[in-house]
């Protein structure tokens, strides 16, 4: 069952690191928000340091992806090894409701995608449960918002968890898109790369 829920935590421990200064999207305008989210296509130089996890024995590889390159996780049986978060958390650059959208592939019955939000050293948000496995690139949220509402220069961090905690479980994850939605109905027109 597809489900979207709230979350409230402490200091999230896997999701740490510097905080980027944002530069918008060249094509960015009120109508076309750019994505916030740090090297959310996984091309970059640094793409394979954008998540870590507290366990040492689960993996961060890049491999092909939908688009150009892709993460790919693969758990542990370790007390984390069944969560990797952002190390990048960034500031929002204006107050409002943001909104996140991923392509994935995995061999868990239960996926779930995480986005918080919050103030320094906080962590609340919204997550959303995908049932699997998802043998073909799927968009996660498929029909519903994940969203979490924030003020101007709160941090923003994403989060994949094996639900199952199913050890050797694999997670491909590509197109990582995290916007400020104009109206908060998280409906704003996209980037042709993440339809």
């Amino acid at each position: 069952m597809m489900r979207a829920r709230a979350v409230v935590l402490g200091v999230l421990g896997a999701a740490c690191g510097p905080m980027p200064t944002l530069v918008p999207d060249a094509g960015s305008s009120p109508s076309f928000p750019s994505n916030v989210a740090v090297n959310g296509t996984f091309d970059g130089p640094d793409a394979l340091a954008s998540f870590s996890t507290l366990d040492t024995v689960a993996t961060i590889a890049l491999v092909d992806g939908r688009t150009g390159k892709a993460l790919r996780f693969t758990t542990s049986a370790g007390p984390y090894g069944n969560r990797f978060g952002s190390t990048w958390k960034v500031l929002a650059p204006q107050a409002g409701t943001y909104c996140l959208t991923a392509w994935m592939k995995s061999t868990s019955t239960a996926t779930v995608l995480r986005l918080y939000g919050a103030p320094p050293g906080q962590a609340r948000g919204n997550m959303f449960t995908m049932p699997g496995p998802l043998t073909t690139w799927t968009k996660v949220p498929p029909n519903v918002k994940l969203d979490v509402a924030v003020q101007a220069n709160d941090e923003l961090f994403v989060e994949v968890t094996d639900f199952s905690s199913t050890p050797g479980t694999v997670i491909d994850l590509d197109d990582l898109d995290l916007w400020r939605s104009s109206d908060g109905s998280c409906t704003d027109q996209r980037s042709a790369v993440r339809p």
